[in-house]
């Protein structure tokens, strides 16, 4: 002690600021050093999807198509079987399965099925068997790995001075992290695609030749055996890479030798599968949904342009007004913000009043409630911003026309009725993915808390996003208990959508049908009666008039499916 101040002396091992920040910084600098490589990156986001799936119900799923996935997955493993038939317990009195109760399935010689894609149902099964659901979703998981890894590839492609921040903004804050929690094809159909593209770059870039464009195709044609819409985004994409070689060379020969080699690589997938198929099932799943997608094309245009605007710019709010007004405010904000930063006009407050304006309509949005964010921007805010700024760059130009020429014909031809229930457009996830990789190379040439916010933007709702999957399996483990311990004979469903949500629990043994019109209420009575059941409870919505001939209602109770409030009739046999 100092006689004269009192004061200790200082132990000479004592911390300070200066010797805490010298011994962080390197392990800092380590775990970025880590973090940038590929492998280590690879293996950590992929852990992080694991991780984050056990927080979900497997009882529950985001979209109805997974329950019918699960329920196929299930009776493939009872009946120790690789054909993917749900069976039909009422098949006698319905042999064409208009009341199947999961609905949309359809026979395919002997079976009733009701998968969209045979390829990863079949790669599924062995992982089900193993581990079911848990061990199953290591597949969405890889796609999604696979997707951030063809981000990272076209980024060092685009000159990105930090390429790896591509892979995880695309990774973890992209609509392919949601879809890597649920067993769903999205994943896998846009990595496929995803390197489709990053090979047709290679051809155009001449770092590939037509074999690049052979592998191209195949790529494209492989996820067309999971998504319709990989057959249009190939042909766009080809054709975009052969006008830009027939430019650059000013000769048609190589842009057609490229065409022919991607159209080749299609067409060899394609009749892989369809003889997969026909092998499997004695009949053609895809062949007759992308007849049935290019039949309907056009059709309904008002809904068509509706649906349109709900995948492109929808926030989920209850009327399309209101969508078309919030989406296109949000939209037009991270535009004028990007064009402002990248002319270098306006003021800094001018800028930083766009980008709050659309911060603040996504965290209003958030505040309503978690819910399905149906559009492509809203979803991946950075995609707007690679609207904006691929001008700059030719490599990015390309990639630019490729995302936004396929979205009026993927428009065209897509399925109708699903816009809302679906997480930043599922059916124009490669634009949304192209545009997201431009925006974020482009970001490093505007001021850095431009580009922190808006990066920060995609972290926020995907966020939000996987925390609805989890709130989701978990209400959908709930329908599911609960339609599966109603005690009557027979349980109708009048909403289209029930029993594939309760998927975990169908069994073909279970006496559930859809009936969805009235003539269905009454073939189903029909089968009641035959079935000789006493019972028979009917799931419908609020206001809604049953009859059932031969049957009296003698009880009524609510029923909560999701957000949405149904009733649960019971009627017993009056003869």
């Amino acid at each position: 002690m100092n006689a004269a101040t009192g004061v200790l002396p200082a132990r000479s091992d004592a911390p300070d600021d200066a010797r805490i920040r010298a011994h962080s910084a390197p392990v800092a600098a380590r775990l970025r050093s880590w973090l940038t490589r590929p492998p280590v990156a690879t293996v950590v986001l992929f852990l992080v999807y694991l991780t984050c799936s056990t927080f979900d119900d497997p009882r529950g799923f985001l979209g109805t198509d997974t329950g019918a996935k699960v329920a196929t997955l299930e009776a493939m493993q009872r009946r120790h079987s690789w054909v993917p038939d749900v069976g039909y317990w009422a098949a006698r009195w319905d042999p064409h399965a208009a009341l199947h109760p999961l609905y949309d399935t359809i026979p395919v010689g002997h079976h009733f099925v009701d998968v969209t894609t045979l390829p990863m149902i079949l790669v599924a099964r062995p992982l089900w068997a193993i581990g079911g659901y848990r061990l199953a979703l290591v597949l969405p998981m890889i796609g999604a790995v696979a997707v951030a890894l063809a981000a990272l590839a076209l980024a060092r492609r685009l000159g990105a001075q930090h390429p790896m921040t591509v892979f995880w903004i695309v990774g973890l804050a992209s609509p392919a992290f949601v879809y890597a929690l649920d067993l769903w094809e999205h994943t896998l159909g846009l990595a496929l695609m995803a390197w489709g593209v990053v090979l047709l770059y290679d051809t155009w870039s001449r770092r590939a030749g037509w074999k690049g464009a052979l592998v191209a195709g195949a790529l494209f044609g492989a996820a067309a055996s999971m998504r319709t819409e990989a057959l249009l985004y190939g042909a766009v994409a080809t054709a975009v890479v052969c006008v830009a070689v027939a430019v650059r060379e000013r000769t048609p020969w190589l842009a057609a030798r490229i065409g022919a080699s991607a159209f080749v690589g299609v067409g060899l997938l394609w009749v892989a599968n369809d003889r997969l198929e026909r092998a499997v099932l004695g009949g053609s799943l895809r062949e007759s949904r992308a007849a049935g997608t290019a039949g309907a094309a056009g059709s309904d245009f008002v809904t068509r342009a509706g649906e349109a605007l709900r995948t492109a710019l929808g926030m989920n709010y209850a009327s399309l007004a209101i969508e078309g007004l919030a989406g296109g405010c949000f939209f037009l904000a991270l535009v004028g913000a990007a064009w402002l930063l990248a002319t270098g006009r306006g003021t800094t407050r001018q800028r930083a009043e766009l980008i709050g304006a659309a911060a603040i309509l996504m965290l209003v949005r958030l505040h309503a409630g978690l819910a399905f964010m149906s559009g492509l921007v809203p979803a991946l805010p950075v995609a707007a911003f690679g609207f904006v700024l691929a001008w700059r760059d030719r490599p990015r130009r390309l990639l630019w026309v490729i995302a936004v020429a396929s979205l009026p014909l993927v428009w065209l031809f897509q399925y109708t009725g699903g816009a809302a229930p679906q997480w930043g457009g599922r059916y124009i996830l490669l634009s949304g993915f192209l545009l997201a990789v431009i925006g974020i190379v482009g970001t490093e040439s505007i001021p850095r808390w431009s580009r922190l916010v808006v990066l920060g933007l995609c972290v926020v709702v995907t966020v939000a996003g996987v925390r609805y999957v989890g709130i989701r399996t978990h209400q959908g483990a709930v329908v599911a208990d609960t339609i599966a311990h109603l005690p009557d004979d027979l349980v109708i469903s009048r909403y289209p959508h029930a029993f594939r949500e309760a998927g975990a629990q169908y069994t073909e043994q279970r006496h559930w049908l859809t009936a969805v019109y009235s003539a269905d209420v009454r073939k189903a009575a029909t089968v009641a009666r035959e079935s000789h059941a006493r019972s028979v409870a009917v799931i419908v919505l609020p206001g809604w008039k049953t009859h059932l001939d031969g049957y009296r209602e003698v009880s009524h109770r609510h029923f909560t499916f999701f957000s949405e409030h149904l009733l649960i009739r019971q009627f017993v046999r009056t003869s």
